[in-house]
């Protein structure tokens, strides 16, 4: 039965999730009985403000999608995803989504409110024109939330109408429901850039701060879909969470397609092992050779080039973060990376027989690793914590936490290392 294997497929997923070191804060199943008291009273409540009407929809329904398109919508028999439709005609409830046309019109010019630009000027043309009414009960299927309303007794709730009252109203006492980002995929951007706002907007709710609309991953130039049953295992192909992780932000910019090459993959995987791995057991390898297992801090170390140079960095992967460029976020680590393996080569490390010159290199190149393993964190947190371990920063015995980027990179003038040799991280 449906309900069994979408419990099943959850749990699948979970495992997916947890495989990759990434924790689901809120996870709802359809047919949790406190989801659908929930979407009731939503849609009760909509009713009754006047935003839902009964109606008859004549049109075409894309059963892949569970999605109702219109004629002008549809081209060659197909929705404009590709998908197979079939002609309908049901008496259904709708949403007013028309009411909100200007509303929608207005919040989506905001600057920065929907990104990137491509998706934002597609939402823009979506309302130029005339702009329907949605569906939201479906007669054709026994998945979702019943509606429980004379008349419309074999009707469930429209699964798009499901999932975004989840959204809403699941963390709607949240202190952070103010400053919410959506992340969502191109190909619903008429749900989640348009029906969406409209919804909370009906509900008197606060609308999310920015939304991201993120591209495909494709194969052979082709969308990855689970609607066409394609799955690509990538996380036993190349190994630990870390590099999967790695690997996938890689790809390419956040709001395009990226091309999933297998090729590619184990490329990365080897810079991965290459550029951070082995540079953190090249480094704690040195000083183990020599018997250095102590370094307390000296100021000169601090304005050190190379110190500078890292530290520096964090200007501008702030900017790259605040416009979603993971991409570019990862290339210019890269590059923070080859400057500390640069800096080992250059003073030729492992032939400097002068102690305290030795150890002053080493304490510039424990600084410098700590910094780039606080810029690492966000993207390969499993190698940046296993870094931490071996480096030992503390601070009056006090152990350094990765978490406070700023605070690592103000007070890194002060930071002593108790720097380990264990095996090698990959």
């Amino acid at each position: 039965m449906l309900p069994h294997y979408v419990e099943d497929m959850r749990t699948h997923y979970r495992e997916v999730l947890s495989s990759y070191n990434v924790r689901a804060d809120i996870n709802i199943h359809t047919a949790e009985d406190d989801h659908g008291r929930t979407v009731r009273w939503a849609f009760n409540h909509l009713l009754c403000n006047g935003d839902i009407y009964e109606g008859l929809h004549k049109g075409y329904f894309s059963p892949a999608e569970d999605a109702y398109y219109t004629s002008f919508q549809i081209a060659n028999g197909r929705s404009p995803q590709g998908f197979e439709v079939q002609p309908i005609a049901d008496k259904a409830y709708f949403f007013r989504l028309s009411k909100y046309k200007d509303a929608l019109r207005q919040l989506i010019s905001e600057e920065g409110f929907l990104t990137p630009k491509e998706r934002k000027n597609e939402a823009l043309s979506l309302l130029k024109g005339d702009l329907p009414d949605v569906a939201i009960t479906r007669s054709n299927t026994r998945w979702g939330v019943p509606l429980d309303i004379p008349g419309f007794e074999d009707h469930t709730i429209y699964v798009w109408f499901d999932a975004l009252m989840a959204y809403a109203l699941k963390n709607r006492d949240d202190e952070h429901c103010n400053n919410t980002i959506m992340i969502f995929g191109k190909d619903i951007l008429r749900f989640i850039a348009l029906m969406w706002p409209a919804l909370l907007m009906s509900l008197d709710m606060p609308l999310p701060r920015q939304m991201i609309c993120h591209g495909w991953l494709t194969c052979n130039g082709d969308k990855i879909s689970k609607s066409k049953g394609e799955k690509v295992l990538a996380l036993p192909a190349i190994g630990t969470a870390d590099v999967s992780r790695f690997v996938l932000m890689s790809m390419g910019a956040f709001g395009e397609d990226s091309n999933f090459d297998s090729s590619r993959m184990e490329q990365l995987s080897e810079l991965v092992k290459d550029k951070y791995a082995n540079l953190t057991h090249r480094i704690t390898g040195l000083m183990n050779n020599r018997g250095v297992h102590e370094l307390e801090h000296r100021e000169e170390s601090h304005t050190e080039p190379l110190t500078k140079q890292l530290v520096n960095g964090w200007d501008v992967l702030q900017e790259t973060m605040q416009h979603y460029r993971i991409d570019v976020y990862i290339t210019e680590l890269n590059r923070l990376a080859a400057e500390i393996n640069s800096y080992i080569t250059r003073n030729q490390l492992w032939g400097v027989r002068n102690e305290d010159d030795f150890r002053r290199h080493c304490l510039v190149l424990c600084r410098a690793l700590l910094v780039l393993t606080v810029y690492l964190y966000p993207i390969m947190p499993l190698l940046a914590q296993m870094n931490m371990e071996r480096l030992q920063p503390h601070i009056d015995e006090v152990p350094v936490e990765i978490g406070a980027a700023s605070d690592i990179l103000q007070a890194l003038g002060k930071v002593d290392f108790k720097p380990r040799h264990l095996g090698p991280l990959m």
